[in-house]
């Protein structure tokens, strides 16, 4: 099967999602795949409910191509710094080398699903990393048609969404490298896990990474993204993209005081209107697990869920920073990222909803509550279905704040604006409109993300040309790659155009 064909086909995502979104619905706390890695190092999870109880981007492109190379965005500290702004570089592809056993390898590869760890070695920038831990990584959708159990997979065979199984039948699949496989204190350029995602579902290899940037740039809290090269045992892997891991060490570097809890997909408030249980907020934390004090964030939920919707502004005001909110929710929109905190799907009644990929970071300092954007592989797709699509647009309420249908019978949705916090935001919209008009006339402007996408394809198109050479039609062809990023061009001037077009009925 070809790259194109591996890409998954309409059909074929809203079955995934269906999927993915049943299974959620079922979960009471997050994992991590059946891994046995330890909770700070659980991206892969699924979501928890919200109540818990080309040369060129393109031909018209290559000037600015010419002009991206010749001229670095920034400068990054040198490879003897150990900084992890080294691993961030925007500027380059970096390469990662990798030695595995050929039985670790052929174990691994067997049944990438069961996300099993084994022993390998790294070498990047002529240093020498290992004993490290090397694993598979990746949700439900990462393994459509990458897995012999998966690639038959369809509305006659939907069993084999629910239990992905079989060999490796991609070139590559999404991994995680823990560099601290011996010592837990060990790191890399003051990293201890190494993700690198596939971007098998991204023909343009660029819509997670722009994400984001967009996020860093507008200033909110997100990781950092950039390209990699990836060999195993001497031999090209692909091209992937390395993804910052959201634990300790990335919230000492991003906040005032950086030693509270992180917590992944448990929102304050659940969609029911009750204070999180303990319980399930310390379910949720991903640093100071030993310590499990959720005490701050307690507070936040309890006070956000007692409080008459006046006096939710003014909760929201003493907890958040509102302008880093805010920012937040105009790249969400900006980017469709429509698998996250803004679409509130609802099973069984409007208590019963879940929204997904998201964390959130309590200062416990400035007692100040901070959301962070997560899992942005399926943010800019051409994909329209409505169980990934947000079907109010920011600051809109429908249905009276009771959930409404979205064509899908058993699943329904519910405007985020009823939520409390997000609620709240609203007496501030002329603060979302400013930053509207910031990004959508800046960063975000058509010229600007032209520019912007020719610089990392001038990066990456070599990468992609090895590839495709190594591993024929398995994986994407220049001509492919050029398109599928002439239609990214396209999805990001829509969207900019309909949250612009919306942004116009705001209150106030």
């Amino acid at each position: 099967m070809g790259q194109a064909g591996r890409v998954l086909s309409d059909h074929a995502r809203v079955i995934v999602v269906l999927v993915v979104l049943l299974i959620c619905a079922a979960c009471s706390s997050s994992g991590d795949g059946g891994s046995a890695e330890p909770a700070p190092d659980a991206e892969d999870a699924p979501a928890l409910e919200a109540d818990t109880s080309p040369t060129t981007a393109a031909t018209s492109t290559t000037e600015a191509v010419a002009s991206a190379a010749e001229e670095p965005t920034s400068e990054a500290p040198g490879p003897d710094s150990g900084d992890i702004s080294y691993l961030f570089d925007q500027n380059e592809v970096r390469t990662y080398d990798i030695t595995v056993s050929e039985e670790n390898l052929a174990t691994i590869d067997a049944n990438p699903a069961a996300e099993e760890w084994v022993e390998a070695a790294l070498e990047f920038e002529g240093d020498k990393f290992g004993p490290i831990g090397l694993r598979y990584k990746g949700s439900i959708g990462a393994w459509l048609n990458c897995l012999e159990g998966t690639q038959n997979a369809d509305f006659d065979n939907p069993l084999a969404f629910f239990n992905p199984s079989g060999a490796k039948v991609c070139p590559k699949l999404s991994m995680k490298l823990k560099i601290n496989w011996e010592d837990s204190k060990d790191e890399m350029y003051g990293v201890r896990t190494i993700q690198l995602h596939s971007m098998n579902n991204d023909p343009s290899q660029l819509r997670e990474r722009l994400g984001y940037w967009l996020f860093n740039e507008a200033g909110a809290p997100a990781p950092r993204a950039v390209h990699a090269r990836v060999n195993i045992n001497g031999e090209y892997a692909g091209l992937f993209l390395l993804v910052e891991q959201l634990d300790g060490r990335f919230t000492r570097d991003r906040f005032d005081d950086g030693k509270g809890n992180l917590f992944k997909q448990i929102w304050p408030v659940s969609s029911g209107g009750q204070p999180q249980p303990e319980d399930a907020l310390v379910a949720a934390l991903r640093t100071n697990e030993d310590e499990a004090s959720v005490e701050l964030m307690s507070e936040f939920s309890a006070e956000l869920a007692a409080a008459s919707p006046e006096e939710a502004v003014e909760v929201v005001e003493r907890w958040i920073d509102i302008d880093e909110l805010i920012a937040n929710q105009v790249v969400d929109r900006l980017i469709r990222h429509d698998d996250g905190p803004s679409n509130w799907r609802c099973f069984g009644g409007d208590g019963n909803c879940m929204l997904n990929n998201f964390y959130w970071y309590m200062d416990p300092t400035n007692r100040t509550a901070h959301l962070i954007a997560w899992d942005l592989d399926v943010t800019l797709d051409s994909i329209e279905h409505p169980l990934v699509q947000v079907n109010s647009a920011w600051g809109e309420i429908r249905n009276d704040c009771e959930s409404f249908d979205i064509g899908i019978g058993f699943v329904r949705q519910r405007s985020a604006t009823c939520d409390p916090l997000f609620g709240a935001l609203l007496t501030h919209s002329d603060r979302y409109q400013a930053k509207l008009d910031e990004l959508a006339s800046g960063p975000y402007s058509a010229e600007a993300v032209e520019e912007r996408l020719a610089t990392w394809s001038a990066q990456i198109e070599d990468a992609t040309a090895e590839a495709h050479e190594a591993f024929g039609d398995e994986a994407l062809s220049v001509e492919e790659w050029r398109s599928a990023t002439e239609t990214l061009l396209d999805i990001i001037d829509e969207a900019r155009t309909e949250v612009v077009a919306a942004a116009e009925n705001l209150p106030g």
